[in-house]
């Protein structure tokens, strides 16, 4: 797999250096959608928002999300049971050139795809690595309105990561139509991730937005073997 500065070369895009262990890379209308494509997309959205626990409390996404792959995803207190990623969907297509373009080595395999109406949001949060292939790369990709995205420092990092996350910053961004952000290196340890609610001030019209993020999960085998041996 390509290391952050080969893939910047290679993509182009912004390369933003979190810290000495994390960083991510922004590449502009990687793959635009269409207005057809959008709207059928769209489409696909499930009837209901999930149903999660938030700090002991019992709520519901402020979003649509459904999770595709071989390995069902746990969060926020419950799981999302996978469908399997069919090769002519959006969301195959995606994954596939994701993996290309993250190049040799790269398997990114599930999926979790959101769908956001303008007053929808994503709080603050980290992938729980657990259930993920360690120091693997994350892959989204976004069509339709833009919307701001955030990384921030986290409070408390683990202790093999203090000297390097010592220098941590912030990251805001906007992600619109087609763009591609990659989360690498010890990202998901260092920083947490949202997509916070819309403020009049921001980049844009109020829209509708997809967005696919891809991780690569350990195989079935490999995630019971470590529940036996805890």
């Amino acid at each position: 797999m390509m290391k952050a500065t080969e893939l910047h070369a290679r993509l182009g895009g912004t390369l933003h250096t979190l810290s000495a262990a994390s960083w991510a890379l922004h590449v502009s209308r990687w793959r635009p959608s269409t207005p057809a494509r959008f709207d059928a997309e769209w489409e696909l959205h499930p009837a209901e928002r999930r149903e999660v626990v938030v700090f002991n409390r019992r709520c519901y996404e402020n979003r649509y999300s459904r999770a595709f792959g071989d390995v069902s995803y746990a969060y926020a207190g419950q799981v999302a049971q996978a469908t399997p990623i069919e090769s002519t969907t959006a969301c195959g297509e995606l994954l596939s050139e994701c993996n290309e373009a993250l190049g040799s080595g790269s398997d990114l395999n599930s999926c979790l795809q959101n769908w956001y109406e303008p007053d929808h949001w994503l709080g603050d949060h980290r992938d729980d690595e657990r259930a993920l292939v360690p120091s693997a790369p994350v892959a989204s990709v976004s069509w339709g309105a833009s919307r701001r995205f955030t990384l921030k420092p986290r409070k408390k990092v683990p202790a093999s990561l203090e000297a390097d996350a010592a220098d941590s910053v912030p990251l805001e961004l906007y992600l619109g139509d087609g763009d591609l952000l990659i989360m690498g290196g010890s990202c998901q340890q260092t920083h947490v991730h949202g997509v916070p609610k819309r403020r009049k001030k921001d980049e844009g019209e109020p829209g509708r937005r997809i967005s696919w993020t891809f991780r690569q999960f350990r195989a079935p085998g490999d995630l019971l073997a470590r529940k036996r041996k805890r």
